[in-house]
């Protein structure tokens, strides 16, 4: 009578199991690329002169400066590609980076990143691996 018992109750819990996996729908998270926000779609990698990075962290500030061409093809690529999630009102100051894209004719763009969130505008996205 035990083992009817617990073999009622294993097929009881398997049914439980995939009638629970079959009635929750997977939630997914809509990502957009950076390469496609009419911020950044523009950019054309043949028009970048240099790119200047500014980081902030708890240990201070500390800059470099992007400027051969294979370099700035690399991490063009790089933040371009990159996906973010959605939108979120947490911010940290210990540790930003900061990303100015200089163009040959003068003007420039920016990419902020803060901790694990990029800024487009002044709105937060949590960036997505």
């Amino acid at each position: 009578m035990k083992k009817k018992l617990i073999i009622i109750l294993a097929i009881l819990v398997i049914v439980f199991f995939i009638i629970y996996k079959l009635t929750i729908k997977p939630t997914s998270i809509k990502t957009t690329y950076l390469k496609d926000n009419k911020e950044y779609k523009d950019i054309k990698v043949e028009s970048i002169a240099d790119i200047r990075i500014n980081r902030y962290t708890e240990g201070g500030f500390n800059s470099d400066i992007v400027s051969d061409k294979n370099s700035i093809k690399k991490l063009y690529n790089t933040l371009i590609n990159m996906k973010y999630g959605k939108e979120t009102d947490m911010a940290c100051e210990d540790n930003s980076t900061i990303y100015i894209i200089d163009f040959f004719d003068g003007t420039n763009k920016t990419i902020s990143i803060e901790c694990d969130w990029i800024i487009i505008g002044d709105k937060r996205y949590i960036i997505v691996e």
